[in-house]
C-alpha cells in the first residue's frame, strides 16, 4: 500500500512545480540555482522525449495514457504485488508517479512542462529541459530492472 501512496505522492510533488513554474516562470527567462548548476527555464514538450511526434499531440497524449495504464495493471502484480521485495514496490512508485505526471500535463495542458536544465560547458546537453517526472521515470526502470527476484534451483546429486 505504501508505493501507491509514494506514486501519488510524486505525482503531486511534480504537478505542483509544473503548475508554480507555468505561474512564475516568464518565457525565455532563465534562473541559476544549486551554485549555478541547475538552470530553471520554462519549455512546452509537445511531442514525447526532445519534442519528437510534436505534432501529433492528441496521439501522443493517447499513447501516453494507454501506456501508464498498461504499466500500472501489468505492474501492479508484476513488480509491487504482495510478497515482492521492496525495491520493486519502490521502483514501481517511482516510474507510476513519474509517467502520471506527465500523461495528466498532455491530457489536460497539451503539453508536457519541462523546467530544468544542468549548466553544463557543452551545449547539446545544456539544451535538454526536462521536469523531475523524467528522473522517475528513469529512476523507476532503473530500479526496477535491478530488483528482480532471483529464482534459486535446487541441484540434486546424481
Amino acid at each position: 500500500m505504501g508505493y501507491r501512496l509514494l506514486a501519488v505522492l510524486l505525482f503531486g510533488v511534480d504537478s505542483q512545480i509544473k503548475s508554480a513554474v507555468e505561474k512564475k516562470v516568464k518565457a525565455g527567462s532563465v534562473k541559476k540555482i544549486w551554485r549555478d548548476r541547475l538552470l530553471i527555464r520554462k519549455h512546452h514538450n509537445k511531442g514525447v522525449m526532445l519534442n519528437a511526434f510534436e505534432k501529433y499531440q492528441k496521439l501522443t497524449a493517447a499513447v501516453s495514457a494507454g501506456l501508464t495504464v498498461l504499466v500500472i495493471l501489468l505492474g501492479e502484480e508484476t513488480f509491487a504485488g504482495k510478497g515482492r521485495n521492496t525495491a520493486g514496490k519502490l521502483g514501481f512508485a517511482c516510474l507510476i508517479g513519474g509517467a502520471l505526471s506527465n500523461t495528466f500535463d498532455r491530457i489536460r495542458r497539451g503539453y508536457v512542462v519541462d523546467y530544468m536544465s544542468f549548466n553544463v560547458k557543452r551545449k547539446k546537453i545544456k539544451n535538454l529541459v526536462f521536469n523531475i517526472s523524467d528522473f522517475f521515470i528513469i529512476a523507476g526502470v532503473l530500479i526496477t530492472a535491478l530488483s528482480g527476484e532471483e529464482k534459486t534451483r535446487e541441484i540434486k546429486p546424481v
